[in-house]
């Protein structure tokens, strides 16, 4: 069995992190799920806990009909080591690393990690969620349904502001 490892903050989790889980999971048979910064939130850049994000993810990709994932808590750390011990004791049989930039899959290539560069989404991110979301625009077509009703119902748009 093959385990991929897919790192981000999910600020929150949008179509793109959505389309490049079912694209890693067309190479992997277990997907592990890193939520990066799972020790900062309620700040511009982290609105939402590790927590919620974890429960975010899952209602979205239960609703899709993912169940080959399992999600892991990745806190920040001054030490680029300390780090990487986190992430090799959270996901220790992770075969490939997916990355979303060149500068984490630089990364994780000087670690010895084999690494998949998945592809940039052009006009969806977290930054541009979050700016739709704090400036009253339409954001919902940009996330799964299962966000858009788990922020709704959680009264969590007010942490975005």
């Amino acid at each position: 069995m093959t385990t991929g490892l897919f790192i981000g903050r999910f600020q929150p989790f949008h179509n793109a992190h959505l389309r490049n889980v079912r694209g890693a999971l067309k190479e992997v048979d277990m997907l592990v799920i890193g939520i990066g910064s799972s020790d900062k939130e309620r700040t511009q850049e982290n609105p939402f806990s590790a927590k919620e994000r974890k429960e975010m993810i899952s209602a979205a990709l239960d609703n899709e009909g993912i169940s080959s994932f399992t999600i892991v808590e990745l806190p920040d750390f001054a030490d680029d080591g300390q780090w990487m011990d986190c992430v090799r004791t959270a996901a220790p049989d992770a075969d490939i690393v997916f990355v979303g930039n060149d500068e984490a899959k630089e990364f994780f290539e000087k670690r010895g990690c084999t690494v998949r560069k998945l592809p940039f989404v052009k006009g969806i991110s977290g930054t541009i969620v979050r700016g739709m979301m704090r400036g009253g625009k339409e954001w919902e077509p940009l996330v799964p349904p299962a966000i858009h009703q788990y922020i709704f119902q959680n009264n969590l748009l007010r942490h975005v502001q």
